[in-house]
């Protein structure tokens, strides 16, 4: 599919062409088009969502990571607005793969978990073998790790913020 579409679209760039160019790159492997993976947006509005007689109109894409060759992907959309008179709606889509990282923290100390009692925070802390809830900064250095160059290499991972506990 790649090849079909350098061919349409005339865009042969190495990154996406060439395997032996992308593997001296920061991917380490070709990457797909991100226009071939938005394409898949017009097959959910022309087919499924509304279906049949939908006109695609606009689309604002934002790309948050790579999509290498043969991963497996999902598209995804959710009406948020809808306009009887003019017969629009607004959908939001997202494309995901194996190739986005996850952060999994168990409880963290914030305003979320105020209102629980604080005998259950109490037993939390206790079967935690750090002895403690979690903090925000436990969770905010995951995230700056994960955007930093030193996570080049990881790639489709969940990251346990757990105090050295476990999460079932």
């Amino acid at each position: 599919m790649v090849y079909e579409f350098a061919k349409l679209s005339g865009d042969y760039n190495p990154l996406h062409m060439d395997e032996n160019y992308s593997k001296s790159t920061k991917f380490n492997k070709r990457v797909c088009h991100g226009l071939l993976l938005t394409s898949f947006f017009s097959q959910l509005v022309g087919m499924h969502l509304p279906g049949k007689n939908a006109l695609y109109l606009s689309q604002t894409v934002k790309f948050m990571s790579p999509c290498f060759i043969d991963e497996e992907i999902c598209i995804e959309g959710e009406i948020i607005d809808k306009s009887p008179s003019t017969k629009i709606i607004t959908i939001k889509t997202i494309i995901t793969n194996s190739s986005v990282n996850c952060i999994s923290p168990s409880m963290i100390d914030t305003p979320l978990i105020e209102k629980l009692p604080q005998k259950f925070k109490e037993i939390h802390s206790s079967q935690t073998p750090l002895g403690r809830l979690g903090e925000p900064q436990d969770v905010s250095s995951m995230a700056l790790f994960l955007c930093s160059s030193y996570s080049d290499y990881i790639s489709g991972e969940n990251f346990l913020i757990t105090g050295a506990g476990t999460m079932h």
